[in-house]
Order: C-alpha cells, then structure tokens, then sequence
C-alpha cells in the first residue's frame, strides 16, 4: 500500500504528538510506502500527493474542521483513496460543523474516547477503536532507579512517592494534586512538567504551597523515574485536559507502576480496573486508593496490560484496518 500519513507538528509541539507521529511514521514504512508530512504542508504539497497517488491518506492529529476540509480537496486529487482521521482530541469546531458533518462520511474514523465515537456514529460515520501504542523496550521495569541529582535531594525517603508528568495548567487536574497532598501525609507528590513549556503561575504557586515537589528540567532516563515512583497518578478529569488515550499512564504501566486514574475517556475503554490499576471518582476515592497501595503486598501487573499496546501490535492492528477499508 501507499501511505500518506499527516502527522508530525512545527513550532513546540507536544512531546506525546510528535512521539505519535514518529512511531507510527516509522512502523508504518518498515512494511508500506509511507509519504509523513505535517497536515499544515499538505496544501502546499498538493501536486507530490497527487503523483504520490496513495491509497491511504490518515491524519493522525484532531481533527478540527481544517482536516475535514482539507480531506475534501484531497479526495479531488485522490479519488481513489482511503480517508482516515484518528479521534485523539477533536476540536470543539468540529462539533459544531454537525448540520454538514454528513458530507464528509467518506472519512473513516478511528476512535478512542465513548463520547466521540457515539457523536460520530449518530450521524452514520463508520468508526474503529483504535489505541496508541507505547515503546515497551525503552518503558521497563528497571532498577537501581537513577535520577537527577537535584530531584533526589527533594525526595523525602521516609515517605511514598506519587508521580504525575504533564503540562502546568488548570485543566491538567492540578487542584486535585493539591488537596491530596494536603490530605495524605503519607505520600509526597511529585509533578514532572516540560521545560519547554512554561507552568501557569496560579498552578505553580498552588503545588507548591500544597507540598508538592516540581521537577521542570530534562529528565535522560524517564523509565527509571517512573520506576521510582510508588505510585502514577492521572488526575485530569477536564475533557481538553489530554489526548483521548494519555501516554503517560501507558510508560507508567510498561514499567509496571501502579496506576491512580480518574475514568478520563479512553482508559477504562483500553484499560481494565484490574492487576494494580485503580479508578477514582474524588480526591476521597483516591486518598484511600493510596493507602491500600501502602499496605497492599498483591502482586502488581500493569506492564501486562501494557505489553497489548505496544507500537508493533498497534501498527499491525492499524494495517488490518486500512486493509478491511
């Protein structure tokens, strides 16, 4: 098959998006002729699509209606393809397109969250559950744990340790972070962000005083920090918060860390409640999921559940899709 891929970003993309793009830019051409553009340059690459002539045309990112539009003009040039577009955080626009959403039915959809795919499915789209995958030789279980000088100096020993990695802002769910901290003195919450991408101020100054450590500075061995940890936490619940299936909760499990989670849209769809994953409906529910972790001796499992996501399984589950299409 000949593949055309619009994935990729410019400019401070997000780490999860441009690790998406890659991952499916390169299993995808190990197999198929795979052309990976930025969605952004397909206008101006109109003509090499056109003698590309693929069969598959998929973006990876969104939608927003941009990509609708853009599908429609490229089905002039490519009346012979497939059009497929991932659900991984559709825009808010595109829900409002819905009075002519049915003229782009030509697009096949791969979803992720529920409320997505019920939306697109009323107006008669053809949908497939569709996960991202997750590098399982580079997220493992590994020990000892070393990390930054600086971080481990923060650390208190003498209690658990609860991570988080993502953006510093409101809809990451960070006042929850913050009154758990206040009401488990047991555990010491850790909140990993970006350096690229500065913290909103308010947050900032809200985990801090909370008791929460930050940790903003290039991080070389993820894997052993998550190994470090006692604990993830995925405490966003904000619909916009994150992509439909987040990665970190995916590197938390492949290196075979408890997980503390909020049902947010995929997960409980992909992930199972089950073998050291645990989902909570309040910071209550969650303060008491942390102390059973603390006094549990059960065997914990996580990295089970992840080993079916990894980006070799979800390369070749995505070629059987394009293949029935």
């Amino acid at each position: 098959m000949k593949i055309l891929l619009l994935a990729g970003s410019k400019g401070l993309a997000d780490e999860g998006a441009v690790n998406i793009s890659n991952q499916l830019c390169d299993g995808l051409s190990r197999q198929h002729e795979t052309y990976c553009i930025p969605a952004s340059d397909a206008p101006k690459s109109i003509l090499k699509i056109k003698s590309f002539n693929p069969d598959i045309v998929h973006s990876v990112h969104g939608p927003s209606p941009r990509t609708f539009i853009l599908f429609f003009v490229l089905r002039l040039f490519c009346p012979n393809a497939s059009f497929f577009a991932t659900l991984t955080l559709p825009t808010t626009g595109l829900f409002r397109m819905k009075p002519v959403l049915r003229m782009f039915r030509f697009i096949k959809l791969l979803s992720q969250a529920p409320e997505s795919e019920y939306f697109f499915n009323s107006l008669g789209y053809d949908t497939h559950p569709f996960p991202h995958g997750i590098d399982t030789e580079r997220f493992h279980p590994v020990e000892p744990y070393p990390i930054p000088e600086l971080l481990e100096k923060e650390l208190d020993p003498g209690k658990k340790l609860l991570m988080h990695v993502g953006h510093l802002k409101p809809v990451r769910g960070m006042d929850l972070l913050a009154k758990l901290a206040k009401i488990n003195n047991d555990w010491q919450i850790l909140m990993v962000g970006s350096k690229r991408f500065p913290g909103d101020p308010e947050t900032v100054k809200m985990l801090k005083e909370s008791g929460c450590i930050i940790f903003q500075e290039f991080i070389e061995n993820l894997p052993a920090l998550y190994c470090r940890a006692d604990a993830y936490i995925f405490p966003v619940s904000n619909p916009y918060g994150a992509i439909d299936f987040p990665l970190t909760v995916l590197e938390a499990m492949a290196c075979n860390r408890p997980i503390v989670s909020t049902r947010y849209k995929a997960l409980p769809k992909f992930i199972t409640g089950k073998e050291g994953v645990h989902y909570f409906d309040s910071v209550e529910q969650a303060s008491e999921i942390l102390n059973k972790i603390s006094s549990s001796n059960n065997t914990i499992n996580t990295r089970g559940q992840a080993l079916e996501y990894s980006w070799d399984n979800v390369i070749n589950m995505l070629i059987k899709i394009y293949q029935t299409h």
